[in-house]
């Protein structure tokens, strides 16, 4: 029989695939030009809703130009810093990154909050396009355009862009060293990782969280490619992020204090007894978070019976929460699932700035109406899907040491300015991890963080 005839043959009897065996999610090519008329839709949209939202907000909100709580402290401090006070005492308590690009704005535009709004805003809209960008790049551009579209409708975004709180800068730049680090996976180079672990460290200065970003794709790395030249460089890049204000602490007396010192009382008021997963004050404190570093301060040295560095108050909380768990794991183990419900839930849950209240008086915030939830669940939809199986035994090598999308989950409690942080990483994840006979790609996937 010669080559043809078997050929013949083999086609002949072939069987066509089981529709179990097919991928759920066909892929959707994109013409360039559409690409483009839906990307320009999606800015313009984005760049529209802002104008809308800032026009009624400032005329109906009780909220505009009022500093709570957090903002207040935000505000107070950039206002010391642009008098002078740009070195010394006392250790940071709170993320420094952004009073200090506050106290600059103040210094060049004056004490105004229209300025600082209108910036924030321009960062919203510039997330969409990172987000777009990082999904074109992971998988298609069909899913890039999605991951924004569905961004673009998620109200808490928007809502932070118009409050003295560092959530819009911190979601800005966490999502900015993701795409970093994808651009790093694919290509490589000492250079590139270096430059994504200074942008995490930047990042972290404004959100601490954000250094999870760090471990997660320096094991994938690792997994990978075994290139210890490469993670070299992206620890070397976060260290010299973090070095200024690691060194501010130790100048300041505080003790080795990466960045803030406020992480020990944290860690306790989310797993304290009383906990339910929302914040809530420590039994005694005032609840200001003007007056809470000298709470804590107090209240620990008085337990240990001698004055405490910034650092050793920091641990005595972080012990005491660690404490709590011991005496009563099966309590933790339930506060946990209840944390986890909350995080998933499509509530808002606010200490400070309520959107709730805000949407009764701002209806352009009801344009935006994608619940967080939705996004974190498209983020593990890919888990779920029939294709998984398959997917899982063809690049079990690359993902073995791969983090989950759910980066975000925090050991602590829930709360809203967290959230928009979280949705950008979940609708990037949902990018990163989709198989790549589902767009159409055979490079390998980043690992979602």
């Amino acid at each position: 029989m010669g080559k043809k005839s078997r050929a013949r043959k083999l086609q002949k009897d072939a069987k066509p695939a089981s529709p179990a065996a097919r991928p759920f999610l066909l892929p959707l090519s994109v013409k360039p030009s559409t690409e483009r008329l839906v990307l320009l839709a999606l800015f313009g949209a984005g760049l529209l809703l802002r104008i809308i939202y800032l026009w009624e907000y400032r005329a109906k909100s009780i909220f505009y130009g009022q500093l709570m709580l957090d903002a207040q402290v935000y505000d107070e401090w950039a206002l010391r810093i642009a008098a002078g006070h740009w070195w010394g005492p006392p250790v940071f308590y709170h993320a420094p990154l952004y009073p200090y690009l506050l106290a600059i704005c103040f210094g060049v535009l004056g004490h105004h909050y229209l300025p600082i709004y209108l910036l924030q805003l321009v960062l919203g809209v510039a997330l969409l396009v990172l987000v777009y960008r990082t999904g074109k790049r992971c998988t298609s551009a069909w899913i890039g355009l999605a991951a924004a579209g569905m961004l673009g409708l998620y109200a808490p975004l928007l809502f932070f862009e118009t409050k003295i709180m560092g959530t819009s800068l911190a979601v800005f730049l966490s999502t900015g060293a993701l795409a970093l680090l994808v651009e790093a996976w694919e290509k490589g180079g000492v250079t590139r990782w270096f430059l994504s672990g200074a942008l995490i460290g930047l990042a972290a200065l404004a959100n601490p969280a954000a250094l999870l970003l760090a471990p997660c794709f320096a094991g994938g790395v690792l997994a990978r490619t075994r290139r210890f030249q490469e993670v070299g460089a992206l620890a070397s890049g976060v260290v010299l992020a973090l070095a200024p204000a690691t060194l501010h602490n130790l100048t300041a007396g505080g003790g080795p204090v990466l960045i803030s010192a406020q992480g020990g009382i944290t860690f306790y008021q989310g797993n304290m007894p009383k906990s339910r997963g929302l914040y809530l004050p420590v039994e005694g404190f005032s609840g200001s978070p003007l007056t809470q570093m000298a709470e804590e301060k107090a209240r620990a040295e008085k337990e240990a019976g001698r004055p405490l560095r910034s650092s050793e108050v920091s641990s005595f909380w972080f012990k005491k929460g660690l404490e709590t768990i011991e005496r009563g794991p099966g309590d933790y183990l339930n506060l946990m699932q209840l944390k986890l419900l909350r995080w998933f839930s499509s509530l808002e849950y606010s200490t400070e700035y309520s959107q709730a209240i805000e949407r009764a008086e701002v209806l352009s915030l009801w344009l935006p109406c994608l619940p967080f939830g939705l996004a974190g669940e498209a983020a593990w939809s890919i888990f779920i899907g029939p294709a998984r199986e398959s997917y899982w035994k063809r690049s079990s090598s690359q993902r073995a040491s791969s983090p989950s999308p759910k980066s975000a989950i925090k050991p602590n409690f829930s709360h809203s300015s967290w959230q928009p942080n979280s949705a950008s990483r979940c609708l990037s994840c949902w990018q990163f991890w989709r198989p790549p006979h589902w767009s159409g790609s055979s490079r390998d996937p980043a690992p979602g963080a």
